[in-house]
């Protein structure tokens, strides 16, 4: 296989592997805007059910998720979340093995098809 299109090999993992790495990124912003926007209809439509609900609300204008006021979610957001929590946690793991596994299949790929 010509050097070119072993480059091209890697050139397209990496490229791969950084879309997914940016699709992890929007999977988390995706999943605190659903939280917020969630928290912000429950305490809307009771506010006397919380005490300090305007504070709550300020904190959520502000962007920050508060805790400790009580407030479940449904079952599937938390799910998200526990998802999204632990990609976030544990991205110094996952980001190098994603890279390294889609490296891996690009050279895998590119010497199969040089023989």
């Amino acid at each position: 296989m010509p050097r070119a299109k072993r480059r091209m090999a890697y050139l397209i993992a990496l490229i791969v592997a950084t879309l997914f790495t940016a699709g992890v990124g929007v999977y988390y912003w995706r999943t605190r805007v659903a939280v917020v926007h969630h928290m912000k209809t429950v305490v809307q439509q009771n506010p006397d059910e919380l005490e300090n609900s305007e504070e709550f609300l300020e904190q959520l204008d502000r962007g920050s998720i508060p805790e400790g006021f009580g407030i479940e979610v449904p079952a599937a957001l938390q799910l998200r979340i526990d998802i999204a929590d632990l990609l976030a946690a544990f991205w110094y793991l996952w980001v190098p093995l994603l890279y390294a596994l889609c490296l891996g299949v690009a050279f895998v790929v590119s010497r199969n098809q040089a023989t």
